[in-house]
């Protein structure tokens, strides 16, 4: 059986790696995974249950790098059907505390955008831009990680990070109206208060769970559910959607 290219970009990350050990879980799936962590890649890939991945060093916001990739992956005669775009920065202040509006230099600003919107973008643009990609007899899915703090303007995210993961929602739609005829679905993900490494670097996870309804901080691997589900067939129906994991945090 052939098995379908998954591209996982942020895979050393919290929800990237869920991401990967639950697709590489099915064994239906070969996986390339990217992420500007090395050494967090090599941990990935030496967890996963199953061999045949690929982990690629990736800059996302460098349009030079993710070009690289997508080139290489073409040179090994690889054309993937799947991406899932799981990375993202959230910068705090120093003494871990919220950086405010008017504490937001430019230079933070436009570093934060770069990986956080310029990112999606450049992974997205390449993606679509593979060889036979405009197929609508053989679908191709694309899933954009984006935030809760997108949608409640946050009580704890940089304005940068909260502006910057809304632009992803939007774009996420975007790429659903113009690709529908082509077979591309394309949704996000808004994950709420998930318990990964970027969440504990300005927060005590300790009295935050109080504030989600179903009492508990979510994990990476709850928020992976929802990205398989996307990435299945079963979801042949859903595209420009965005899809709430948040414990009940955000109800629309």
């Amino acid at each position: 059986m052939t098995k379908e290219v998954v591209i996982v970009s942020g895979a050393a990350g919290g929800i990237g790696r869920a991401v990967a050990e639950r697709l590489a879980r099915l064994d239906t799936h070969r996986l390339v995974l990217c992420d500007i962590d090395r050494k967090g890649l090599d941990e990935v890939i030496e967890g996963l249950p199953a061999a045949g991945h690929q982990s690629f060093t990736v800059d996302v916001g460098s349009e030079a790098s993710v070009r690289n990739l997508f080139l290489e992956l073409k040179n090994q005669g690889i054309q993937a059907s799947a991406l899932a775009n799981c990375f993202g920065i959230s910068p705090v202040a120093d003494n871990g505390d919220r950086i405010s509006l008017e504490q937001t230099s430019l230079d933070l600003w436009n570093r934060v955008f770069q990986v956080n919107s310029t990112g999606i973008f450049l992974m997205c643009q390449a993606f679509l831009q593979q060889e036979n990609i405009k197929n609508p007899e053989q679908p191709k899915r694309l899933v954009n990680v984006s935030s809760a703090a997108a949608q409640l303007g946050g009580y704890r995210s940089c304005p940068a990070y909260i502006a910057s993961k809304a632009s992803v929602i939007a774009l996420t739609k975007s790429i659903a109206r113009d690709y529908a005829e082509d077979g591309v679905l394309a949704n996000s993900v808004c994950p709420g208060l998930i318990d990964t490494q970027m969440f504990r670097q300005g927060n005590p996870a300790d009295n935050v769970a109080s504030r989600v309804p179903l009492g508990r901080l979510g994990e990476g691997d709850d928020v992976a559910g929802a990205i398989e589900f996307l990435l299945s067939p079963l979801a042949s129906y859903i595209t420009g959607a965005s899809i709430d994991v948040n414990g009940g945090y955000r109800m629309a």
